[in-house]
């Protein structure tokens, strides 16, 4: 049972993951693809696409933590 919940919660680490960085690529295609983009500079917009990714991220950090060393 538990190598299964380590199975699952790595799975789950890397579709994050995928997500996570089609969520770059999509902003990165969608800023190339505008006739003028959303801000001026580039940096906003990858940070406001990050943001929510890095919220996610640490408030799930201590569970993952804990699944991955508990043995």
């Amino acid at each position: 049972m538990h190598t299964m919940t380590v199975a699952f919660a790595w799975l789950t680490i890397v579709i994050a993951c995928g997500l996570f960085v089609g969520t770059l690529f999509a902003t990165h295609i969608g800023r190339r693809q505008m006739a003028q983009p959303f801000h001026a500079n580039a940096f906003i917009e990858y940070a406001w696409a990050t943001m929510p990714w890095l919220i996610v991220a640490l408030c799930l950090s201590p569970a993952v933590h804990r699944i991955l060393t508990t043995s």
